[in-house]
């Protein structure tokens, strides 16, 4: 299990530190919540393509399943804020704290996100020679390409894309990249300047704040409807990670949620109920309940699986977390998660000629095919250029 770094929390204020904090070892567990996060995305977009399902037939109930799937991406949130999070407690007082977190992070996500977002104009040809319409030939087009070079494509509010374009499948995905690197721009500065008091403020204020910031923007009260795809609007998923990685890294809050993993297990088990409701009667991310409440809870709930799973290491969810197919998911789940969606697009496309869907044998097969071919593609990307690039990016040392 992890060891304490030089960092170590105390009384609100960061100690500092005259040596380099020490490396943790690597927690293997969070590889395979990554994994299941990314695994829940696949299976959200791939279960509620096409038409839908007659009701009370296995593929209506195996649809339904997956309805909550678009929460692995607030897992994806929930894990970075924990650890991006841990990684800036601990380097906070290091005299290369910015250099070296912003070269690491560019590094491991700016190259293949902008070779993708490089790739647009020619997946527009190949797809939509394939059948795929791609946006009006238009200024929105361009200008709706340009903004994600800037990572401010969650104005949606202003330039949407329709639905089952080619912009659709291929830039799609790339909407909580643009929430990661605000995040990352707001995070540092917040860690390395407040004491550990004056951030758990503005962590536990953002749980309050957010769901007020959406239910603003659900009702559109005062014109506000362009806050829901921003970081401020978001920031609780982030929070509730941050927060329990102070936790984590706090001795004497380790040494508190160790003594009590049993009660943290149960309270997991009880909280799960509320994914299984969420499941069965509102599975939307965009409804009422959704902006009030449910975005919310899943963040807590997500913090409290990290935090079970890694004070109970023998545990079976711990046990399960450490499974070689779900850590081998999480370490590609990057390139997973961005090219997926435009994978499924262009084999039913070539296959089926026509938009992704699930209600055949033929189409079935095609999905399948395309889990596999996204899988290969991930893999050839970190053995031979995501993962020389982390590598690059790991020479920066705190």
């Amino acid at each position: 299990m992890a060891v304490e770094t030089a960092s170590v929390i105390h009384d609100g204020t960061p100690i500092a530190a005259t040596a380099p904090a020490p490396k943790e070892p690597r927690i293997l567990e969070l590889d395979g919540i990554r994994g299941v996060a990314v695994l829940t995305v696949v299976l959200y977009h791939y279960t509620i393509i096409g038409p839908g399902a007659p009701f009370n037939t296995m593929l209506y109930w195996g649809r339904a399943a997956f309805r909550l799937g678009w929460a692995g991406v607030d897992l994806f949130f929930v894990l970075s804020g924990f650890l991006i999070g841990g990684i800036l407690l601990d380097a906070r007082s290091s005299p290369r704290y910015f250099s070296t977190f912003y070269a690491r992070r560019g590094y491991r996500i700016l190259p293949l996100y902008f070779l993708w977002i490089a790739l647009y104009p020619l997946a527009v040809a190949a797809y939509s020679h394939w059948g795929i319409p791609a946006l009006a030939k238009s200024p929105q087009l361009y200008l709706r390409w340009s903004l994600h070079w800037v990572f401010l494509q969650t104005l949606t509010y202003l330039f949407p894309i329709p639905y089952r374009t080619v912009a659709y499948y291929w830039l799609g995905p790339t909407w909580s990249l643009a929430l990661e690197e605000q995040f990352y721009l707001v995070v540092a500065p917040l860690v390395r300047i407040l004491t550990t008091r004056r951030l758990l403020c503005v962590l536990l204020g953002s749980l309050v704040v957010c769901p007020v910031l959406r239910l603003f923007s659900y009702f559109d009260w005062l014109h506000s409807h362009w806050v829901i795809p921003m970081m401020l609007a978001r920031a609780d998923s982030f929070a509730a990670g941050i927060l329990a990685a102070i936790a984590w890294k706090t001795p004497e809050s380790r040494a508190w949620l160790i003594a009590r993993k049993t009660l943290l297990s149960w309270t997991l088990g009880v909280l799960f109920l509320g994914p299984l409701v969420f499941t069965k009667w509102s599975a939307s991310a965009e409804d009422l309940p959704a902006q009030a409440l449910k975005l919310e809870f899943m963040a807590i709930f997500f913090a409290l699986l990290i935090l079970t799973v890694l004070t109970n290491s023998s545990g079976r969810l711990a046990r399960l977390m450490r499974n070689s197919f779900l850590r081998e998911m999480g370490r590609l789940s990057y390139c997973i998660y961005i090219i997926h969606l435009s994978v499924l697009a262009g084999c039913c496309a070539f296959f089926l000629h026509d938009v992704p869907r699930l209600d055949t044998p033929a189409s079935f097969l095609v999905v399948g095919f395309s889990f596999a071919l996204t899988y290969c593609l991930a893999w050839l990307s970190w053995r031979y250029f995501e993962g020389p690039m982390l590598r690059r990016g790991h020479a920066y040392k705190y």
